[in-house]
């Protein structure tokens, strides 16, 4: 019963049709890594639909027509009438194919197959906190991933397209291939290219995914706009998944992919924001003690610093304490309070 309704939950999220209530308990069902993993593979299937980078609409005709022939195959004995049926019960009948269909990839459309029917080998890399991640993609793109961070994409790239999906941030070295465009799919956000440098950055705990331009021409999409927006060498687009509005401006490089050298730049930044991005790249976990601290601006610059430094820049900067933990003496904790 609670698996009927996570499926139900998650198909009516991900088409924009979810309400406030059965949203707070799909985020309750998400609590558990289970449902987490499986609403990621669910979502991830759901975005290829588009993933020839066509729009998809949706005829409520056409759908229930398509839903019925599902319905059939598996009850063959409905006869299709919707007066006949509670919507609540469609949508657990619905539901339930929807969820057969992913588990067992008998779409094109969900990943498993290419469009000659031949099974598609997904591959998975993650950086755990405190790490990054070097891959090669089978056409010898180059993306260096960022600590808390996940990409997926097949072993091969069959099709009109290079497509690979992004949990986190990640720098990218795309190979210039004009007969097959590379897209690069983030929490909504679409990034489409043939051949250029760039750095995405979309974790899901944060409200904006940040797109931003090195070199060559990158065009930015969001599901509900496809239409997207054309960026610049050195232009910067900020997507809020809040109310999924756009602002492109310049940006620094250093600030935005020093991570990769591990070079830190906070211009003012909130010390909440701050620590939770040096949480993530030292492996350390950080927390402040007292909640007023937590949008106190810092202005710092750490290019390739210890820890130890790094918590007396923070100390002195912000005037607090620290109280450190360790495990296996290893640090693996930061408290800092006030003095």
């Amino acid at each position: 019963m609670e698996n009927d309704k996570f499926i139900e939950f998650a198909i009516k999220d991900l088409n924009g049709e979810i309400s406030p209530d059965d949203k707070a308990s799909l985020e309750k069902l998400l609590g558990n890594p289970r449902y987490k993993e499986q609403y990621e593979e669910i979502r991830m299937k759901w975005e290829s639909y588009s993933a020839d980078g066509n729009s998809v609409s949706f005829d409520k005709g056409e759908g229930w027509d398509i839903l019925i022939k599902k319905i059939k195959k598996y009850e063959p004995e409905f006869d299709g009438r919707k007066e006949k049926y509670k919507t609540s019960i469609l949508l657990k009948i619905a539901a339930s194919i929807v969820f057969l269909i992913i588990s067992s990839g008998i779409l094109l459309l969900s990943g498993i197959f290419d469009k000659k029917g031949n099974s598609i080998n997904w591959i998975e890399k993650s950086a755990m906190r405190g790490e990054k991640l070097i891959i090669t993609l089978p056409d010898s793109s180059r993306i260096t991933l960022n600590a808390e961070s996940k990409l997926k994409y097949p072993a091969g790239f069959p099709g009109n397209n290079r497509e690979v999906f992004l949990e986190g941030e990640a720098f990218f070295e795309v190979k210039h291939d004009s007969s097959k465009p590379f897209l690069a799919r983030a929490q909504g956000v679409i990034t489409k290219v043939l051949g250029t440098v760039f750095n995405v950055s979309a974790y899901s705990e944060e409200n904006n995914v940040n797109v931003s331009l090195v070199s060559g021409k990158i065009r930015v999409s969001s599901e509900n706009s496809p239409d997207g927006i054309m960026l610049q060498p050195m232009q910067k687009l900020q997507f809020s998944k809040n109310d999924e509005t756009s602002i492109v401006a310049e940006f620094d490089l250093q600030k935005e992919t020093g991570w990769k050298n591990n070079i830190y730049i906070f211009d003012n930044e909130p010390l909440e924001k701050v620590l939770k991005q040096l949480e993530r790249n030292y492996g350390v976990k950080m927390e402040l003690e007292d909640n007023s601290s937590k949008n106190k601006k810092i202005k710092a610059n750490f290019k390739n610093e210890s820890l130890a430094t790094v918590i007396e820049v923070i100390k002195k900067s912000m005037q607090l304490k620290a109280k450190i933990e360790k495990k296996d003496n290893q640090i693996n904790k930061v408290v800092f309070y006030k003095k």
